[in-house]
């Protein structure tokens, strides 16, 4: 899991360094929790290695194609969030 801290942080993070609306920035850390709900997005790994971990779940496997990508992007902005703070 990942502590509502952490996705407001996030949040805060897509706000100032990228030109999401708020909608979007909303959206992505909804999928943020999500994909955190099947894997530890904080795990010091690699992300390649999360990514691998988690296209091997099946509740994400079932997904359309479409979700999968907003997950994965999702999921890589956040890591280069944590890059970057």
């Amino acid at each position: 899991m990942i502590s509502s801290e952490d996705v407001e942080a996030f949040k805060l993070w897509l706000s100032k360094n990228t030109d999401m609306q708020a909608r979007a920035i909303k959206d992505n850390a909804s999928r943020l929790r999500r994909v955190a709900g099947m894997v530890d997005v904080q795990d010091t790994k690699s992300s390649d290695e999360i990514l691998l971990k988690l296209k091997r779940k099946a509740e994400y496997s079932s997904l359309s194609v479409s979700v999968r990508s907003q997950l994965k992007r999702a999921f890589e902005l956040y890591r280069k969030h944590k890059k970057l703070s």
